[in-house]
């Protein structure tokens, strides 16, 4: 009688452990199915968000190219007496052009004024969220190159991963995706 009472005890101790086992499994998977779904949403729309502000740096950075070349193609001493008036009205409105991509830039850019976002003036929401998508971001092992269509931005910036988690800043050269890197590089971190 002792032994059957044992063996009672130890079938329904294993009959417990099973069920406290199930309820772990059916909790653990409804928290993780939870917490992966909207991780995947805040990951894609950081995404979304750092990709449009790629092509919007992309093509601000080929307004000012363009911008200066046309200013650089300013050359008065080949002005005449007799075209003066017209080459200058050509100059300034070159310049006033130039100006106002210059002033559109820095409104869409405060780097360009000196101004440079810190982490004590981000929210605490803002600073997690960037630092999700920049883990992402090191976690996608891929590469910039000529021509590479990423949402429309021409070789924008886009990490490759070596080793054990660290991030390097993209595989083609230029000035351009240098300055980009460094930009979201700022923001994310």
């Amino acid at each position: 009688m002792k032994r059957a009472q044992e063996e009672l005890e130890r079938e329904r101790a294993a009959l417990e452990e099973t069920r406290r086992r199930q309820m772990e499994f059916q909790t653990g998977r409804q928290e993780l199915i939870q917490n992966l779904t909207r991780g995947l949403g805040l990951l894609e729309e950081a995404e979304f968000n750092v990709r449009r502000d790629a092509e919007q740096m992309a093509k601000t950075l080929a307004e000012l190219r363009d911008a200066l070349e046309k200013m650089e193609r300013i050359h008065e001493e080949t002005w005449t007496q007799d075209n003066f008036n017209v080459e200058l009205t050509r100059a300034l409105t070159t310049i006033e052009n130039a100006r106002m991509e210059w002033n559109s830039a820095r409104l869409k850019f405060p780097l360009l004024s000196g101004q440079r976002r810190t982490a004590a003036k981000r929210t605490a929401p803002e600073i997690a969220s960037r630092r999700r998508c920049w883990a992402a971001a090191a976690s996608a092992p891929c590469a910039t190159r000529p021509g590479a269509d990423l949402a429309g931005g021409v070789g924008a910036p886009v990490v490759a991963r070596r080793g054990a988690g660290a991030v390097s800043p993209p595989l083609m050269g230029g000035t351009e995706t240098k300055l980009a890197w460094r930009y979201f590089k700022k923001r994310l971190i």
